[in-house]
């Protein structure tokens, strides 16, 4: 993934940010990930709660909502809902999450390996059921 400018120039990642402060670092924030969802079909991150001013703040800071960016998340996403389609089990769905969130060979994610994930944690949600959605995948 490219961090430099979108094909219309739209910059994204550190060089958006500048010397912006963040609200948020995943290392240094425990729930991070529940504080953002993917949009599938578009691949537009968004806060989760709609009050989320940091997120919200965050997101627009570091443009990670470049067209490019969402297009290539959505991209990504669409994969994984097609083999979803193909094999809907509960373990393939497990089996898509560790692959998303685990570093492969060269220690590195798949690329949009966060939206892939948080797409997948709300599949094993509702796969779960209701009386077990409080659990993580």
């Amino acid at each position: 993934m490219s961090i430099g400018p979108d094909r219309d120039n739209a910059l994204h990642c550190d060089q958006s940010r500048g010397n912006q402060r963040l609200y948020l670092h995943p290392a240094q924030s425990p729930g991070l990930a529940t504080r953002f969802k993917i949009e599938p079909v578009t691949g537009r991150w968004v806060a989760s709660a709609s009050q989320d001013g940091e997120v919200r703040c965050d997101l627009d800071t570091l443009n990670l909502n470049a067209e490019r960016l969402k297009a290539n998340r959505a991209g990504v996403i669409n994969l994984v809902r097609e083999g979803i389609k193909k094999d809907g089990t509960l373990k393939n769905i497990k089996r898509l999450y560790r692959l998303a969130s685990e570093p492969g060979p060269d220690g590195l994610l798949p690329p949009f390996a966060s939206a892939v994930e948080r797409y997948l944690a709300r599949k094993l949600l509702a796969h779960a059921g209701p009386s077990k959605s409080g659990q993580g995948p």
